[in-house]
Formats: C-alpha cells, sequence, structure tokens
C-alpha cells in the first residue's frame, strides 16, 4: 500500500503534473481565480478543489440518473417514501430538508411516472399519504445496485487507506461547518 503524506506544502495534483499528462484540471471558478490573483492559503486551496470535484461528481451523478428517468430530487423522494410508507408530504418535506412546494412537485411527477400513489387516510380527508408503487419499489430494485456499481466505479483507485483518511477530513470539515452553523 502506498504511504499517504500530507504537508502543508502539498500542492494539488493540477499543479504537480506535466503538461499533457492525463490528471484533473484546475478548479474553475471565480473563487480560484481569485486565490490566484491573492495569497491564497493551501486551506483555502484545499476546500475550493474539494468544493470543484464534489462539484463534477455531483453533476456526474445526476447525469446519471437522468439516463434512467430520475432527477436528483425524485431520486430522493422516492426512497424516502420507500423507506416510511404512508409518510405525509409535511414529513417529506421535514426529512429532505426542502420546501412543501417542492416536495408536491416532486410528488406530481413521481405520481406521472407511475412511482408513488397518493393516498387520502380514512377519517381524516386533510391529510395525504405517499407510498411507493410495485413498480416504483421495482425501480429502485433495480437502480440501487446500478449506482452503488457507478459510485464504487468512481472511487475504485482511491486505497482504503486514503478513504480512511479522506472520512477523517470530511469529518473534520463537516465539524467546522456544524459549529459556524451554531454560531451564526
Amino acid at each position: 500500500m502506498r504511504a499517504i503524506e500530507l504537508t502543508p506544502t502539498t500542492r494539488p495534483p493540477w499543479r504537480r503534473a506535466a503538461a499533457g499528462s492525463n490528471s484533473p484540471t484546475p478548479p474553475k471558478c471565480s473563487e480560484a481565480s481569485a486565490l490566484r490573483r491573492g495569497d491564497g492559503t493551501s486551506s483555502a486551496r484545499f476546500v475550493l478543489g474539494f468544493l470543484t470535484c464534489s462539484r463534477r461528481m455531483e453533476r456526474a451523478r445526476m447525469s446519471f440518473l437522468k439516463q434512467r428517468g430520475l432527477s436528483d430530487g425524485r431520486m430522493g423522494a422516492l426512497l424516502a417514501i420507500s423507506a416510511a410508507p404512508g409518510i405525509t408530504p409535511t414529513e417529506l418535506a421535514d426529512q429532505l430538508e426542502v420546501t412543501r412546494a417542492t416536495v408536491t412537485s416532486l410528488t406530481e411527477g413521481l405520481v406521472k411516472q407511475g412511482l408513488i400513489s397518493r393516498e387520502m387516510p380514512a377519517g381524516d380527508r386533510r391529510a395525504l399519504s405517499l407510498k411507493t408503487t410495485e413498480t416504483g419499489e421495482q425501480v429502485l430494485d433495480d437502480l440501487i445496485p446500478e449506482l452503488l456499481e457507478w459510485l464504487t466505479g468512481k472511487a475504485s483507485e482511491i486505497l482504503e487507506q486514503e478513504r480512511t483518511l479522506t472520512w477523517d477530513v470530511l469529518e473534520r470539515l463537516q465539524r467546522g461547518l456544524d459549529e459556524t452553523d451554531a454560531s451564526s
């Protein structure tokens, strides 16, 4: 297993790579341009590189889902409804951390695709519960293994030691975000 050495002077891969090599491209965002103009710290460069990679991975995942007839939001809603049959739109909005209007739009699309149903529980015509249909469950049964295989392929060149280190780094970044949220 290859040793991992991270130091404050470690340069991003796109700065170390020789011209014409098969290496990652530098972040393409206004913040990265600002760092090149100023005196950006290695921590700031790290976060911007992470954000760039995250955006690219997110675009690739959304493209993967789109090719299979789902958006990111619909996939999240379908998974949540499958995990909690009978969930209300308000509960779904809270779980997905989106507005009730967003849930209405997501569920309308899923109903049109035949992946979920909306039902009114007996005794309360104002309430609405959401359930996946057999088709919706079949879509998940087919899609999840395919998605997991796709995700595994994206990380196939990352060693276990590197994944462990990355998890540690991500947890520390998350704690920093949690502290920022708590002080806001």
